[in-house]
């Protein structure tokens, strides 16, 4: 998947949603989405 997609994905993502691959985690920290 494309990092643009991904950052789509998250900016959606409910906060607090995990997203089960923790290469993602910098793109989860950075929209404000891991706790």
């Amino acid at each position: 998947m494309k990092e643009k997609q991904l950052a789509k994905l998250i900016k959606l993502a409910p906060p607090g949603y995990r997203i089960p691959d923790d290469r993602l985690l910098p793109l989860m920290v950075r929209y404000g989405k891991t706790k």
